[in-house]
């Protein structure tokens, strides 16, 4: 997001242009297609552009965590007066708790997201975290669709499978669902993972 777009976000001049230019008459149209939609994604994996951004983030990036907290809270609250479900693409489960806190701290609410989503893309020592049922549905929104991928849940004691299993893997980690992100020519001559099996 470099130059005017990270304008949209931090001066205050831009941003209400912004609002008003694009993101009103886009949720108007959005609104009146509620029906079909399951939720309104406001940013996608944030932490690449916040600086102060707890986990993910660069250190050189132009928004201030600030700035990014108080449009996300904004518009999720803008798409619930229309009728939708705001989420947010998260490159971190562990960001999406922080960010919830500290806006709790800073604004007496959270972020007001009506679905939770991370998206999952495992190292070796990377595990798709256990989600809390009790602080509403999550969505795992981009999956890693490779064969060669190893998919950890929960502790480090858990069993590594691959990402064949990403709906079982979904399951155990108690989300909403699972989209794969792309069919990806496979490592070593193994075989690509289902979509059907992958978006379960």
């Amino acid at each position: 997001m470099p130059g005017l777009r990270a304008a949209a976000l931090t001066d205050p001049d831009a941003r209400a242009a912004f609002d008003e230019r694009v993101i009103a008459p886009l949720v108007r149209v959005l609104a009146a297609r509620a029906s079909r939609l399951h939720a309104v994604e406001i940013v996608n994996e944030p932490e690449w552009i916040t600086r102060g951004a707890l986990r993910g983030g660069r250190p050189d990036a132009e928004v201030p965590l600030p700035a990014m907290l108080d449009f996300v809270r904004v518009h999720a609250a803008g798409l619930r007066a229309a009728g939708l479900t705001a989420t947010v693409g998260f490159v971190r489960d562990a960001t999406r708790r922080a960010w919830d806190a500290l806006s709790r701290l800073a604004y007496g609410e959270g972020l007001g997201l009506g679905l939770g989503q991370v998206h999952h893309y495992p190292g070796p020592r990377e595990r798709l975290p256990l989600h809390d049922p009790r602080g509403g549905p999550c969505l795992v929104g981009e999956l890693a669709t490779r064969f060669d991928v190893l998919t950890r849940v929960g502790p480090s004691s858990a069993p590594p499978t691959r990402s064949r299993s990403a709906s079982r893997t979904s399951r155990r980690a108690a989300t909403r669902g699972r989209c794969s992100w792309s069919a990806q020519p496979p490592a070593d001559g193994m075989r690509l993972a289902g979509s059907r099996d992958a978006l379960g």
